[in-house]
């Protein structure tokens, strides 16, 4: 039995961070980010916001499993925080 795998793609610029749950053909399934959440910047609290987001969107397409892809960004400060939002909303990675 193969199941599918999906991965939380983040990427971040100076003033942003943005997250995709991409499946395993590179397809986006679902994407949030810190300006389409109408935030003015990137602190830490937004973006465990964002990371509840998109877990909650993952939630919703039934995705409960996930990797969890930095893009070579340190596991610190925003994108820590983030992570944390996403097991919040109930992803497991």
């Amino acid at each position: 039995m193969s199941t599918k795998k999906y991965r939380l793609l983040v990427k971040k610029t100076l003033h942003h961070v943005y997250a995709s749950i991409l499946d395993e053909n590179q397809n986006i399934v679902a994407t949030s980010s810190t300006l389409s959440l109408k935030f003015k910047q990137a602190n830490v609290e937004n973006c465990f916001k964002l990371g509840q987001d998109i877990g909650s969107k993952g939630k919703k397409l039934k995705i409960n499993s996930i990797y969890f892809d930095r893009n070579g960004i340190l596991y610190h400060g925003r994108i820590k925080s983030l992570a944390d939002g996403a097991r919040d909303a109930g992803l497991e990675f």
